[in-house]
């Protein structure tokens, strides 16, 4: 079923953003590319993602993504790794505020405490 699939059924006004790498977007017919965020923009499309429900992909720099990811960290208390820091930065700035936006913090930091991230 998938999500995705789920919330469109439920309301049709609902829109699907995939968050990606800006230089390393696979659903953009990109070649992958080194960068760093973590946990997306691998170089392909995973087969669990009906890409008939996306209706947008938006792409985060690697700096937005650490320096949201941060902002979390420091204003939030929420220690989260990059992904999630792309996915508010995301969400904070694909509709400039127009509608409701819903986004998932899909990591916790514990692994990149060895890291200039945190």
């Amino acid at each position: 079923q998938g999500i995705g699939k789920f919330l469109k059924e439920n309301n049709p006004k609902v829109k699907i953003v995939v968050v990606e790498p800006k230089n390393s977007s696979a659903l953009l017919g990109q070649e992958p590319r080194l960068h760093q965020i973590q946990g997306i923009g691998d170089g392909f499309i995973p087969a669990v993602l009906d890409v008939k429900q996306v209706d947008m992909v938006f792409t985060v720099t690697d700096e937005e993504a650490i320096e949201t990811t941060r902002q979390l960290s420091k204003e939030e208390g929420l220690l989260v790794e990059t992904s999630s820091g792309a996915n508010v930065f995301a969400a904070l700035h694909v509709d400039n505020g127009r509608y409701r936006v819903v986004t998932v913090l899909p990591d916790r930091a514990e692994r990149y405490f060895s890291t200039t991230l945190h």
